[in-house]
């Protein structure tokens, strides 16, 4: 009867270990499907030297997490800013923003939604799917 008992007890661990990997593989394509982005931005008050600190996770299956410098310029009065849509995948946009969204692997470019007005001057900052930091740590 030992015997029988420990067969029956593999059997019901096999059972329960099966289960239990199969549960793990439907969370695991369930978080890969999610988006679990976290952002974090430190102000210069809250940290010992005055360092302004921003770190952003793109834990999304599709994100475009490329970290891309968007360089400052200067605009001629009238001029208008175009408003993109919001793409978090590959590619997020595709225009002379930054060399990094070039044309030259032959996408078509991002089109605009819409226009607003440009401001004189811009200032040079980094982005993910979502602005980071400009050149002056705000």
């Amino acid at each position: 009867s030992f015997v029988v008992c420990s067969l029956i007890g593999s059997a019901r661990s096999l059972v329960a270990m099966a289960t239990f990997q199969f549960f793990c593989a439907l969370l695991g394509s369930a978080l890969a499907m999610s988006d679990a982005c976290t952002s974090i931005a430190v102000g210069r008050a809250a940290t010992v030297d005055g360092s302004t600190l921003v770190t952003q996770t793109d834990d999304c299956a599709e994100c475009d997490s490329r970290i891309v410098h968007i360089p400052a310029r200067d605009h001629a009065p009238g001029s208008l800013r175009p408003i993109l849509p919001y793409a978090a995948s590959f590619p997020r946009e595709v225009s002379g923003r930054s060399s990094q969204y070039s044309e030259s692997d032959g996408r078509p470019a991002t089109q605009p939604l819409g226009y607003i007005p440009q401001v004189p001057h811009t200032f040079a900052y980094w982005e993910t799917t979502n602005p980071i930091m400009n050149e002056h740590g705000v």
